[in-house]
């Protein structure tokens, strides 16, 4: 049974808004299901379910209609629709169930799911097994709907848009849609193209027109040309879906964009705050979303100043053009090579530009060159991950980097103390945590002294570009 449901306008706080929805109407946000003894299964990232993630907002285009599926206000269901509210769908995975099982719930009358009742094609909002479907994956892109109550049963679209009956529908073109992320019309540019790992982008800011760009003391705003401050590198999280990224400026590399208490801000710690999830909307236009706090977004005002990330929606004020800033970088020297047991390194601070030395009196500093006292040879211990290494000075064999009570220093022999764990930024950039004192790292400050490990992480003073030592 369909029902007359209109959505309802909303006075006072300000409300997320997707493309064609009017100002100060809701946006109810996908809860995540959950049930005793069981939650959501591991949904694929590859193929067609790289877009149809719990809580991903979709368009799905019918192969007969060449339309979307839609919902009117009145709850019929067609395939006749264009890429407004009436016409987008909140992918919800349902708790207990395998991860093909889906419920698809309208955008603008956000009480109403797609159902199979009787052999028809409706929308209700109630929320049953009727609401659920099986996804069979036909392409990268392309998927039929299966009813899980009533198998056999698909939804489907005549060449006219007008819905097919589900129990004459199979997985031919009547029951065939291609999935594509809200905004993004059928043969358009994707934006997830220019948001490759390691491409250097702009993000030209949709309400004052130009670019979002990290200043060199840390200030953001959105009044930045095509020069460094303005470009950023993309970094993808290999254990995260394809649409969670990482922003890091080029010309201040330590420098991540982050939604810190409500703001934006930049940090230097590569941070779940500096993790983003990119919602497409149109073409190469996006609006970024904190990972951490979902519905808060980066936002920038008309004259350029940032906007609170609590007050910004996918508005224009949370609308950014991604452009192309060069080539996507080459690839990366394997840090490994220079890693190998027994390899000479060189060890350049972030901090201090210039090398980590162990003196000939112990003392450890990052004001060395390329001379012995700044040489290390590399050890990897037996029966432990490559990832721990030890550090000998080429200068006093007896000497290895150590941290001890929270400090960098110099010790003799091969203890735990001295046992380090790497951790690649990119490149030839990492850092070197203590696997006696996780969370201490090795550190120098800008002046050249060696920082409490205590109080270092993995910013710039806790940074180090490794180089091959002759």
């Amino acid at each position: 049974m369909t029902h007359d449901f209109a959505a309802v306008k909303v006075s006072g706080m300000p409300q997320p808004q997707a493309p064609g929805v009017p100002a100060g109407y809701p946006v109810v946000p996908v809860a995540q299901p959950v049930a005793p003894g069981g939650g959501l299964a591991p949904v694929p990232t590859d193929g067609s379910w790289r877009l149809m993630q719990h809580g991903a907002l979709v368009h799905l285009y019918s192969a007969a209609s060449k339309r979307t599926l839609r919902v009117l206000g009145d709850g019929q269901v067609n395939g006749k629709g264009g890429q407004g509210a009436f016409a987008q769908f909140y992918v919800e995975h349902v708790a207990m169930q395998a991860h093909d099982i889906i419920k698809l719930r309208n955008f603008q009358n956000q009480r109403f799911y797609l159902h199979i009742i009787k052999g028809r094609l409706v929308s209700s909002d109630g929320v049953d097994n009727s609401s659920m479907f099986r996804v069979h994956c036909h392409g990268s892109d392309v998927i039929s709907l299966e009813s899980v109550v009533a198998p056999g049963e698909h939804v489907g679209i005549l060449p006219s848009g007008e819905p097919k009956p589900a129990c004459n529908t199979g997985r031919g073109p009547h029951g065939r849609f291609t999935v594509t992320p809200v905004g993004q019309a059928l043969g358009q540019q994707n934006a997830m193209a220019l948001l490759q790992h390691g491409a250097k982008i702009h993000l030209k800011s949709c309400a004052s027109g130009k670019n979002l760009r990290i200043l060199g003391q840390g200030d953001i705003n959105g009044l930045g040309g095509n020069g460094m401050f303005a470009t950023f590198f993309v970094e993808h999280m290999p254990s995260l879906p394809s649409d969670f990224i990482r922003l890091r400026n080029s010309s201040s590399p330590s420098y991540y964009l982050n939604i810190i208490q409500g703001q934006l801000v930049a940090s230097t710690a590569a941070a779940d705050t500096s993790l983003f999830r990119v919602i497409p909307l149109s073409g190469t236009v996006i609006s970024l979303e904190s990972s951490v706090c979902p519905g808060q977004h980066v936002g920038i005002l008309p004259d350029g100043c940032r906007k609170p990330a609590t007050s910004t929606g996918r508005g224009q004020h949370g609308q950014f053009t991604v452009l192309a800033a060069g080539a996507p970088n080459p690839p990366s020297v394997d840090i490994w090579s220079l890693l190998c047991p027994e390899s000479r390194i060189h060890l350049f601070s972030a901090a201090s530009k210039k090398s980590l030395r162990i003196l000939a009196n112990g003392q450890v500093n990052g004001n060395g060159g390329r001379g012995l006292f700044a040489t290390f040879h590399v050890e990897h211990p037996e029966g432990q991950p490559r990832e721990i290494i030890r550090l000998r000075s080429a200068n006093n064999p007896q000497f290895y980097l150590n941290v001890i009570r929270g400090q960098l220093l110099a010790s003799n022999g091969a203890t735990n103390t001295s046992l380090f764990r790497v951790h690649c930024h990119r490149a030839t950039l990492i850092s070197l945590e203590s696997v006696s004192a996780p969370g201490q790292h090795v550190g120098i400050l800008p002046s050249g002294n060696p920082k409490p490990a205590n109080q270092t992480h993995r910013g710039q003073h806790g940074t180090f570009t490794v180089e091959a030592a002759p």
